[in-house]
């Protein structure tokens, strides 16, 4: 009877602590939905007056899935005052310290779900969202031409859509909870002020400042990074969806960039989910299919097209490179659909 008592007082416990961070969110949200606007974070471009660049994934124009807002809308780093921190190797240790606290390792060994995101346990810290913040401050108040290498400007730019997507998602955590939507726990749950989802303009909306200019992801990454011609960029941007490659729990650097991006190539590349292959077909993530010209665009002279690009990175398993390069022509291409869940752990610990 003892132990019954025990264990039922343990259960109304951790019910307890449940409701109690419920409660906490709540209140988060109720602050960040009345707080005064700033620059801070991210607002919202009005892309009915917007030259806007639509997802390649999409098959209607930004301006058809929805008509967005003001530049008003509420995050986690308004209120803020600006930190005035530029950015340095200081900011890519903090950006790796909340990566690393934040995000799981890439390690297909793990039974953990690789390169997902514990946004919940992120939402509900108050030190580590505005730490988040402050990253955010270094990417707007620093200039471009600071830069030397194009490997410093490439970092940058890789960091900051990274750091722009975590932003969105806990600005609009408990909102994109929403499963009454297409897509259950997704970014595209992301709404305007009219109060729909975003949909495809999630990445065409909302803006931050990054090196003094007003971006959204979709100029982050089509107009600056893509120009590049490095088609590994596409295995270092998360777009916080578990189609996306798993995001790295560490920032990247200039000095080891080149192992880095290897490193998340190689990694996705050798994922049954991304690549297989079986006597009917050749089964691919929609990634090599919407951006196949980048790979045949890539300036390393390492790889042609998208299958010199996959059997580049395949590592243990020579019969998959060789049916990748000598795929049949008759023999099928097929492509996943894409997982437009959000790459949530969702344990708080």
């Amino acid at each position: 009877m003892v132990i019954e008592q025990q264990l039922s007082t343990s259960k109304e416990k951790r019910t307890f602590m449940k409701l109690f961070k419920i409660l906490i969110a709540l209140s988060v949200l109720s602050f960040l939905t009345n707080c005064s606007p700033s620059n801070r974070g991210h607002q919202y471009t009005n892309i009915t007056s917007t030259n806007l660049n639509p997802s390649p994934q999409s098959s209607t124009t930004a301006a058809e899935s929805i008509a967005v807002a003001t530049p008003d809308k509420s995050g986690i780093c308004e209120g803020l005052a600006n930190s005035g921190e530029t950015y340095s190797e200081s900011t890519e240790q903090k950006i790796t310290s909340l990566l690393s606290t934040y995000v799981t390792p890439l390690d297909s060994t793990d039974s953990l779900p690789n390169g997902f995101v514990k946004y919940q346990s992120w939402f509900l810290n108050a030190k580590d969202r505005q730490s988040l913040c402050s990253v955010l401050d270094a990417f707007a108040n620093t200039k471009v031409d600071s830069f030397s290498t194009n490997d410093q400007k490439k970092a940058f730019y890789i960091n900051a859509y990274n750091i722009m997507t975590i932003e969105l998602i806990l600005s609009n955590y408990l909102e994109i909870q929403n499963e009454n939507t297409e897509y259950k726990k997704s970014i595209r749950n992301v709404k305007g002020s009219n109060g729909l989802p975003l949909d495809w303009s999630v990445w065409d909306a909302p803006t931050w400042t990054i090196a003094g200019e007003e971006l959204t992801l979709n100029q982050v990454e089509k107009d600056i990074l893509i120009p590049m011609k490095d088609a590994r960029i596409h295995f270092a941007v998360n777009c916080a969806s578990v189609g996306c490659p798993p995001l790295l729990n560490q920032a990247f650097a200039s000095k080891t960039l080149d192992i880095q991006l290897d490193e998340t190539s190689q990694f996705y590349v050798n994922q049954q989910e991304y690549v297989s292959t079986d006597n009917k077909a050749l089964s691919l993530s929609q990634i090599f299919k919407w951006y196949a010209n980048d790979f045949a665009n890539d300036t390393s002279g390492k790889y042609t097209d998208v299958k010199s690009f996959i059997a580049h990175y395949i590592i243990n398993n020579s019969d998959l490179s060789n049916e990748v390069l000598n795929t049949d022509p008759k023999k099928e291409i097929k492509y996943y659909d894409y997982n437009w869940g959000l790459n949530e752990k969702t344990t708080i610990e």
